[in-house]
C-alpha cells in the first residue's frame, strides 16, 4: 500500500512541477536579467576620480604648481605702468614688448609665432649652441617653463632708441620644480636679473640680445642652505 501511495505522489509532482530544460532556463534568464545597470540614488553614486594636470618636465615627486596665467605674472614699475596708460608711440611699443613677454611665459610656445618674426635672431641662445630663429627660442622656453613654471617678471625700467629698439631691465622670481642646467628639481626659490635689448619690426620681435648671470642661478640652486 505504501508503495502505491509513493508512486502516486511522484506522478503528482511531475504534473505540478514540469522539468525546466536548458533552453527554457536560458530563455528565462534572458527575460529576467536587467538590460542595463539600474542607476544608483545620488547619495550612493561614486564620482569618477579627476586626473591631475602635470606640467611638462615635472618629476613625479615634484609638487604641482598652481597654474597662473602669464598675464598675471608680469608686473611693471610705477613709471613703466604710467607710460602704458598713455597713447603715444612708446606706449604702443611697450605693449608689444609686454605681449612678447606673455608669449615667453606661456607653456604653449606656439604663441611665439604671433609676436616673433620667422627669421628672428636670439644672439645669446645661438652663442650656447641652440638653433637660430624661433625654433631655438621655443626649445629654450620649453625647458625654462617646465623647470620654473611660476616665473614672475617685474619690469623695473625701460628705455627706447628710435622707433624700433627697446631696452628693459627686469627682475625674475621663480620656484625650481623641474630639472634645469642639469640640476634636478630643488623646490628652491630663485631671483635673478635680466637685461634685454630688442629690435622690433612691424610689431614683432626681430632681434634680441639678453644678459643674465647663469652662474649665479646655478649657485642659488646648488649652494648649501644656511
Amino acid at each position: 500500500m505504501a508503495l502505491i501511495l509513493a508512486r502516486r505522489l511522484v506522478t503528482l509532482r511531475r504534473r505540478v512541477l514540469p522539468t525546466i530544460n536548458d533552453h527554457s532556463a536560458n530563455r528565462l534568464r534572458r527575460v529576467t536579467a536587467p538590460t542595463s545597470t539600474p542607476a544608483l540614488p545620488p547619495a550612493m553614486q561614486v564620482a569618477e576620480p579627476h586626473s591631475a594636470v602635470v606640467e611638462l618636465g615635472f618629476e613625479a615627486s615634484s609638487p604641482i604648481m598652481p597654474t597662473i596665467p602669464p598675464t598675471q605674472r608680469i608686473e611693471l614699475s610705477p613709471a613703466s605702468s604710467a607710460l602704458l596708460e598713455t597713447n603715444g608711440a612708446q606706449a604702443e611699443f611697450l605693449r608689444c614688448y609686454v605681449r612678447y613677454l606673455q608669449a615667453l611665459l606661456d607653456p604653449d610656445t606656439a604663441g611665439l609665432d604671433n609676436i616673433v618674426t620667422s627669421d628672428a635672431r636670439f644672439h645669446e641662445l645661438e652663442a650656447i649652441g641652440l638653433p637660430p630663429g624661433p625654433e631655438g627660442l621655443k626649445m629654450f622656453r620649453r625647458q625654462v617653463n617646465a623647470a620654473i613654471p611660476d616665473e614672475h617678471v617685474t619690469i623695473t625700467a625701460v628705455r627706447f632708441e628710435g622707433d624700433d629698439i627697446i631696452e628693459a631691465d627686469m627682475v625674475m622670481k621663480a620656484t625650481q620644480t623641474g630639472e634645469i642646467f642639469g640640476i634636478p628639481a630643488t623646490n628652491r626659490k630663485i631671483r635673478f636679473e635680466v637685461q634685454e635689448r630688442c629690435r622690433f619690426i612691424g610689431g614683432k620681435l626681430a632681434e634680441r640680445w639678453a644678459r643674465v648671470d647663469m652662474e649665479d642661478i646655478k649657485r642659488q640652486l646648488t649652494n648649501p642652505i644656511r
